[in-house]
């Protein structure tokens, strides 16, 4: 039984790219569900930043039995040409910390994959990544699917929950990003929300 839930992630589940907040997934899905739901997204976040917040933002909120992660559009943002901000081995065990410290609190956590970028639209936006624009820098759109492929990976691995909201995005691609070709746009926001609540309701039909 679902007795509420936390959203916890990076700018995904804060919302950014949405027209409102109310458009944003998390408040979508705290209008829908008769449970309380906590908005834990903060933007730029990577896993290190989310492991520092866990305790205060999770593990002490008694009232949620859920916690829907989203970590990993800023773990692989490029720090330099052969760097990634958190290394791919280290993000793998940082969601295995998560999961680890989140479980032995009582709560069910639920992993969420990536959803796809475009970033010819990126480094028009972000004038930051262009310094990334040269011959032989990592494709952003791959580097960014395989942070995406870990979270995949791991939730198998460890016999997780894993809420794949890549995939169906992926197939609206076009239509479901917002002009900085990183974040959801309104249309985007919804179809994840959906997405997890078709999770949860898998967990608790009474939802």
């Amino acid at each position: 039984m679902i007795r509420g839930l936390i959203c916890f992630g990076d700018s995904i589940l804060a919302g950014t790219g949405a027209s409102s907040r109310e458009k944003a997934c998390s408040k979508l899905l705290k209008s829908w569900l008769k449970v309380p739901v906590l908005l834990k997204g903060i933007n730029r976040q990577t896993s290190e930043d989310g492991l520092v917040r866990l305790s205060q933002d999770v593990l002490e909120q008694k009232e949620c039995s859920h916690v829907v992660i989203l970590f990993g559009n800023n773990d692989c943002r490029l720090v330099s040409l052969d760097q990634s901000a958190v290394p791919q081995g280290r993000f793998m065990e940082n969601l295995k910390n998560m999961a680890l410290q989140i479980k032995g609190s009582g709560k069910v956590p639920l992993f969420c994959n990536l959803q796809p970028i475009d970033a010819v639209k990126l480094f028009r936006a972000v004038p930051d990544f262009r310094k990334f624009q040269v011959p032989g820098a990592p494709d952003p759109e791959k580097l960014q699917e395989i942070y995406s492929d870990l979270v995949e990976t791991f939730s198998h691995d460890h016999g997780e929950c894993l809420v794949d909201i890549r995939t169906s995005l992926k197939l609206k691609k076009n239509e479901i990003l917002a002009e900085d070709g990183l974040h959801p746009n309104d249309s985007g926001h919804e179809m994840i929300a959906r997405k997890i609540l078709e999770e949860l309701k898998k967990l608790d039909a009474s939802l």
